[in-house]
């Protein structure tokens, strides 16, 4: 059976998905400031977002473009997966959710993340041009790596649990 025909609604889908989100990008966030480049993708998100120099954000303003786009980006992954749902093969399933709609939507989303910074935020940000783009974009794939797999966890998890 798949989640559409017997699982909760759409509306609950996505707001499990944002929920996720959120978990993954507060998932994400220790694991950035790791990184080399650190908390950058989350300054150029924001310098996009606020329409400022990166000079004039506070880390609030940068965490607050991270949370939001996490959150965001749960948003597109429920609807990624609903249409999946309603599309692809809904066997094998992981705790009641569909496996093969969920990586397309992961991966959907993963791209779509990436293509983002990598073209939209980095080169609006001042990164386009300088010797530090390969690295930031390395960083931000990482990231985008490891919030996917943080969505795709919770996900399934907030659905067990609120219904």
């Amino acid at each position: 059976m798949t989640l559409l025909q017997a699982g909760p609604s759409p509306l609950l889908v996505v707001a499990v998905a944002m929920l996720a989100g959120f978990g993954a990008a507060l998932a994400l966030a220790p694991v950035t400031r790791r990184l080399p480049e650190g908390l950058t993708p989350a300054f150029a998100a924001a310098s996009v977002l606020y329409g400022r120099d990166r000079d004039e954000l506070t880390e609030t303003e940068a965490l607050s473009a991270h949370y939001t786009g996490g959150i965001l980006a749960g948003v597109l992954f429920a609807l990624a997966f609903l249409a999946g749902d309603a599309a692809l093969p809904t066997e094998p399933s992981v705790l009641g959710v569909a496996l093969v709609p969920a990586v397309a939507a992961a991966l959907a989303v993963a791209l779509l993340l990436y293509a983002l910074f990598a073209h939209v935020a980095h080169p609006r940000f001042d990164g386009g041009d300088d010797g530090d783009a390969g690295r930031v974009r390395g960083d931000w794939a990482i990231s985008v790596a490891v919030y996917v797999v943080a969505l795709v966890v919770l996900f399934p998890v907030g659905l067990l649990l609120l219904t």
